[in-house]
């Protein structure tokens, strides 16, 4: 498993197999905190090839500067199940994660 693409993102969407993204930034800057960002996106590209084949576990965190969750809701689990047809020698899978201020 290769992640070819991970970003940070005003906006991002699967269209027609094609991942849409807009905005892109890697980091929030404010005059104090607790920063509240209103929407953003974590645009995430994954390829696969044939021993990739199987159940992958995947697991979001998002995490202060000591390393801590920034949020009670982290860390997001979820998992990718990944069935590569034998004619073709990879594939690729978009994951969007919304997050809302």
């Amino acid at each position: 498993m290769d992640l070819q693409v991970a970003t940070l993102c005003d906006f991002a969407a699967e269209y027609q197999g094609k991942m849409v993204i807009s905005g892109t930034f890697d980091a929030l800057a404010a005059k104090a905190t607790p920063i509240v960002h209103p929407q953003c996106s974590l645009a995430m590209r994954f390829c696969f090839t044939p021993e990739d084949d199987g159940n992958h576990d995947l697991q979001i965190s998002i995490i202060d500067e000591d390393g801590k969750p920034v949020n009670e809701k982290m860390p997001i689990k979820g998992a990718m199940p990944v069935q590569i047809p034998d004619t073709v020698a990879f594939m690729t899978r978009h994951l969007i994660v919304g997050f809302q201020g």
